[in-house]
């Protein structure tokens, strides 16, 4: 990884979110790249699976969008197979024009 500063908090429309970097991430049994527990208000990232200081970012981006359905309500009045399709969208689409500054 590089010498980059890992956030350790985040706000989202206000709502303070902590950062977690873990070597070892579960979800339902299941090894994850990062997860999203709205209801602690944290969000987690594994740093063994995501080996890139780019891919901990698209992570961290697809992990804060699924933040921002929690917050907003909308994660309760979707299907999760729906939310993880629509972020992983928006994340591969958005930090793609990000690494290119918009041009």
């Amino acid at each position: 990884m590089s010498n980059r500063k890992l956030p350790t908090k985040v706000s989202i429309l206000g709502v303070p979110f902590t950062i977690e970097y873990r070597t070892d991430l579960k979800c339902d049994g299941e090894d994850v790249m990062g997860l999203t527990t709205g209801s602690e208000r944290k969000i987690s990232i594994c740093v063994s699976k995501n080996d890139s200081p780019e891919k901990i970012e698209s992570v961290l981006a697809h992990e804060i969008m699924h933040a921002i359905l929690y917050v907003t309500g909308h994660s309760e009045t979707i299907d999760e197979k729906v939310e993880e399709a629509v972020v992983l969208a928006l994340e591969h689409g958005l930090t793609q024009l990000y690494r290119r500054k918009f041009k």
